[in-house]
């Protein structure tokens, strides 16, 4: 039911995430780097031994992607602007992991109080 839902809603919030990244007018390159990236991202994940979250998944997939329809599409123009985009999603991420830990921490202090 919730697969449904996300459909009818045409992906909902993620979905403008991901349009805010590289557009494609060819999906059929963005679906093989996605499935690409998703199967690599996969093993890592599931038949790997070493722990990881699917939030790294998909920033990971999005990373991918993003590099890969670059690199294909915009070979003679200047990569600063793909780098910032991935900077600043990485900054975004950290912030983000630091803002759940300070959240953590804090919680276990009011636990103890």
């Amino acid at each position: 039911m919730m697969l449904a839902f996300i459909i009818a809603k045409k992906g909902g919030a993620i979905q403008g995430i991901i349009k805010s990244k590289t557009n494609t007018v060819d999906l059929r390159s963005a679906t093989l780097i996605d499935f690409t990236y998703g199967i690599i991202l996969f093993y890592f994940k599931e038949l790997n031994n070493v722990p990881m979250s699917t939030t790294w998944v998909f920033i990971g997939i999005l990373a991918g992607r993003e590099i890969a329809l670059n690199y294909m599409l915009r070979k003679n123009e200047p990569r600063r602007a793909m780098f910032s985009n991935l900077g600043m999603d990485l900054f975004k991420v950290f912030i983000g992991l630091v803002v759940s830990i300070v959240l953590v921490y804090a919680v276990k202090y009011l636990a103890t109080l």
